[in-house]
């Protein structure tokens, strides 16, 4: 979702609450939620730590012939980004 639209549904939502649509505490929790998602700063890797993971996702097998683990490294790539961005 991208953040203009995550910012208008915690609006609607804050809405219906103040209107008395939604009765509940839960509804208001879920816009507060959505509305600081929304306006978390996304947190990128660098270079830096692109080769690193990089790096460590070259492999050398039983023949002594290097592959790289592609899989490995979208993992470490998602996990990392997962840290950084505290999700």
């Amino acid at each position: 979702m991208k953040q203009p639209e995550a910012l208008r549904l915690a609006d609607a939502l804050d809405d219906e609450f103040t209107q008395g649509r939604i009765s509940n505490h839960n509804g208001r929790k879920a816009a507060a939620e959505l509305r600081r998602l929304a306006l978390k700063q996304w947190v990128g890797l660098t270079d830096e730590e692109i080769d690193d993971l990089s790096y460590l996702s070259q492999k050398i097998d039983e023949g002594n012939t290097p592959w790289f683990d592609r899989c490995g490294f979208a993992r470490a790539i998602e996990a990392k980004l997962k840290e950084k961005n505290k999700w």
